[in-house]
Formats: C-alpha cells, structure tokens, sequence
C-alpha cells in the first residue's frame, strides 16, 4: 500500500498541527479525555455542537481543529464547518487515511489531546496496512 501525495499532504499537516499548538493541547470544545466538563460554557467561536464539537476554522479563517489546521498548513480546501469524513472525500485521500483522519478528529472532539490524536492517527495508519517507515518517510518529504 503506498500514500497518494494528497494522503502525505495530511499527514504532514497533522504532524504540524501538533507541532505547533503542542502534544498536550486539547480543542477547548468542554470535553476532557472522553467526559463533558459540567461548568463548561461554550465559546461559539470555537463549540459546533451540531457537528461533534468543534469547527475547523474560526470564524475570520484561522485553523481550529485538527483536520482544519491541517487543511490551512497544506493548502487544501475547507470550510468552517467541515469535518474529517467531508475533507477526506473532496480531497480525494485514500481510504485507509480517511478513517485515520476521522479517528484524529474524534480524538479530539472527545477531549483527549492532540498529541493522544496524532499517537491514534499513526496506530490507525499501521492498522490500515500502512507501515511505520512509510509514515516517517511522507512526514521528511516536502512539497
């Protein structure tokens, strides 16, 4: 099994993602490591209720969740309301990396932090049949 270039694109994008807000950043959606925080009050910038919790960009454009930073760090398409399943199929990744997105981003939605949702991605990609040297070699490779 070999990554399409638009498959090495979101792996990349979501190594950065947890590059730059860090391994133990959580999207601030009131859920943490799988429970809803009780005296949380949500921030309609950031809490889409209707769409599992999060948006993938804020309202003037800046990243927001996990698939939408990756969207924003690669410069693929995306919307505010957009999710993993939606961004997988109008990019066009293969389906093994489609479910790894939608299992980073439900991850996420859960509460639990980025670096948990990159350590579940990788874990969904060996379990897709992809092996941990292809993975190393799309994140060294740059467009």
């Amino acid at each position: 099994m070999l990554f399409t270039e638009i498959d090495k694109k979101v792996i990349r994008g979501i190594r950065h993602a947890v590059d730059a807000r860090g391994e133990d950043w959580r999207y601030p959606n009131g859920r943490v490591d799988g429970k809803r925080l009780s005296d949380f009050t949500p921030d309609p910038a950031w809490t889409n209720e209707e769409y599992g919790g999060c948006y993938n960009l804020l309202p003037n454009g800046d990243p927001a969740c996990i698939i939408g930073f990756c969207a924003v760090d690669q410069g693929l398409p995306t919307t505010r309301s957009s999710n993993a399943s939606a961004d997988a199929s109008d990019w066009r990744v293969s389906t093994g990396v489609e479910r790894a997105m939608i299992v980073a981003q439900t991850t996420q939605d859960d509460g639990y932090t980025w670096g948990e949702a990159w350590n579940r991605f990788v874990a969904a990609l060996l379990g897709e049949g992809y092996t941990q040297e292809q993975i190393d070699a799309a994140l060294q490779e740059e467009d």
